[in-house]
């Protein structure tokens, strides 16, 4: 009896590893590959939930066709029967009948998933917190996109997926007495994008995801080093503040200097020239005062006095000389 629990147990946990589990983050498509059953003939495929309950996904007959609760998110795609924007309620198992024929089911488990962006080349821990004391840890796992990338046990030993470079992979050497097996990727590039799921096979399952996405790398130019980005101290911060302000002041006052005497100047030569105006407009006034007076009519009295053309002739009345005609007597 021990050693049947024991095959049942190994075959569920083998039936996840090589595939029989799909893990979607939300909003996400979904892949089921199809056997050669399932490509022709006729077939259905129906979701069964945790209360047992089925529902119609899609019907074979030729070609795959959605069901009636599905009818804009089923595709056959080649060799692929895709479910399109994977929402939590599409959480169960996935029963294939093809042809009389009952397949393996698939689960499927949908995720939403933290986020995690790093630059390229940049190390990348991608967090996976859960409890662990009591909870008899049996194992756990990472996986991105179906494929394993490390496995432990529950005696410290460890499996790395295939292809996957260890020396860049790792988690807390202590995973099994503290709730933390997040998984760091050191220099990170750009194929490892995508998302990750952490399982933890304990009293308690537990399953989350997460999202890595690394930006490229921006190239430098040629013989060109990036210059460090420094975050000043309060001291520096302070002494810069003096700085600027010791530059304005010296600024303002250079300024002064210049635009001061530079204003004076010209007012002093505008006020100038101002004087120099008047005086030559006195100067043409009189010029133009004495002319008149040489072209116009001018009369000249006997005693030496200008009188007006207009005015009355003078008469000269010259004095008697008494001693003459005293002579002529």
């Amino acid at each position: 009896m021990k050693t049947l629990s024991f095959l049942c147990i190994l075959l569920f946990l083998c039936r996840e590893v090589f595939g029989k589990l799909i893990q979607a983050p939300l909003g996400d498509g979904v892949e089921f590959l199809l056997s050669e059953e399932c490509l022709k003939g006729r077939g259905r495929l129906n979701l069964r939930r945790n209360d047992d309950s089925t529902q119609l996904i899609a019907s074979l007959e030729n070609v795959w066709k959605p069901g009636p609760q599905h009818p804009d998110r089923v595709n056959q795609r080649g060799l692929s029967l895709i479910l399109e924007n994977a929402d939590l309620n599409d959480e169960g198992l996935y029963e294939f009948t093809c042809n009389g024929k009952d397949l393996e089911a698939i689960k499927l488990e949908v995720f939403v998933p933290s986020e995690v962006a790093v630059s390229e080349g940049e190390d990348a821990t991608l967090p996976c917190r859960s409890v662990t004391a009591g909870q008899s840890v049996k194992s756990a796992r990472w996986r991105r996109n179906g494929n394993a990338v490390l496995q432990l046990d529950g005696t410290g030993g460890i499996t790395y997926g295939e292809d996957v470079d260890r020396s860049r992979v790792s988690i807390p050497s202590e995973w099994d007495r503290q709730p933390d097996l997040s998984l760091t990727i050191k220099g990170v590039q750009q194929q490892d994008e995508g998302v990750y799921y952490c399982d933890i096979d304990k009293s308690e399952k537990h399953r989350s995801a997460v999202r890595l996405r690394v930006h490229p790398q921006v190239p430098t130019a040629a013989g060109s080093t990036p210059l460090p980005t420094t975050t000043p101290t309060p001291s520096e911060s302070s002494d810069r503040t003096w700085i600027t302000v010791i530059t304005v002041l010296v600024t303002a006052a250079v300024t002064s200097g210049i635009v001061v005497p530079l204003t004076f100047l010209l007012g002093r030569k505008r006020r100038r020239e101002t004087r120099d105006e008047e005086t030559g407009d006195q100067q043409n006034g009189c010029h133009t005062t004495n002319n008149d007076q040489s072209s116009g009519d001018q009369h000249v009295s006997t005693n030496g006095f200008t009188r007006s053309p207009d005015a009355p002739e003078e008469i000269t009345l010259l004095p008697i000389n008494n001693n003459n005609n005293n002579n002529n007597e």
